[in-house]
């Protein structure tokens, strides 16, 4: 981030060397160089996303995610990030709920540890990164409990499947009669823990 704030103050210094008095009203040097800049971002993001999708098919050329899983330690597969045989490069194309990975509950457990450790689990949530979808109309948006109550996974689910004395709204819209409606229901009370 500095190096940007820094790359970012030098365009002062570039400016005055490119902007010439000689060349005014045109500014041949200091708009061609602008122009040139933009082209190559523009190049460098069509080679990018090229190289994203060369590295997705290699990586799918290693296997299923169960062949995958059964070489390695969800530990190692940890470990190695993005390097992760089970990595993929997105540009732009997050996956919907539906499609989500499943996250070990080991994994889970550390987050929610981690959250309680530091005393900030009524502050911060979690979320996975995800595009928004419709929903059918026999389905809601219901979060369960994880770990010790502290952190929640939330998922489609059937409205058939619920007890609806269990649930309550969670994250609420203002409908088109101006009515808050929970679009989003967690398990348990209220105010049980993990859901002030």
């Amino acid at each position: 981030m500095a190096f940007l704030i820094m790359l970012g103050n030098l365009g002062g210094t570039v400016g005055s060397n490119i902007y010439l008095e000689k060349q005014k009203p045109h500014y041949w040097l200091g708009f061609g160089f602008g122009l040139g800049i933009s082209i190559a971002a523009v190049i460098a993001t069509i080679v990018l996303k090229f190289e994203y999708q060369r590295l997705n098919r290699v990586r799918d050329s290693m296997g299923t995610e169960e062949e995958i899983l059964a070489r390695y330690t969800e530990d190692k597969l940890a470990k190695l990030g993005d390097r992760s045989p089970l990595f993929r490069y997105i540009y732009n194309q997050l996956p919907d709920d539906g499609q989500q990975p499943a996250v070990p509950q080991a994994t889970l457990d550390e987050v929610a540890d981690m959250f309680c450790r530091h005393g900030v689990f009524d502050k911060f949530g979690l979320h996975l990164v995800h595009s928004h979808f419709n929903i059918t109309a026999d389905e809601v948006m219901l979060g369960s409990a994880i770990g010790d109550g502290l952190g929640c996974w939330t998922k489609t689910t059937s409205i058939g499947s619920i007890k609806l004395d269990r649930v309550h709204g969670h994250i609420f819209m203002l409908s088109d009669d101006n009515d808050l409606v929970a679009y989003e229901y967690r398990g348990g009370g209220a105010h049980s823990r993990g859901y002030r």
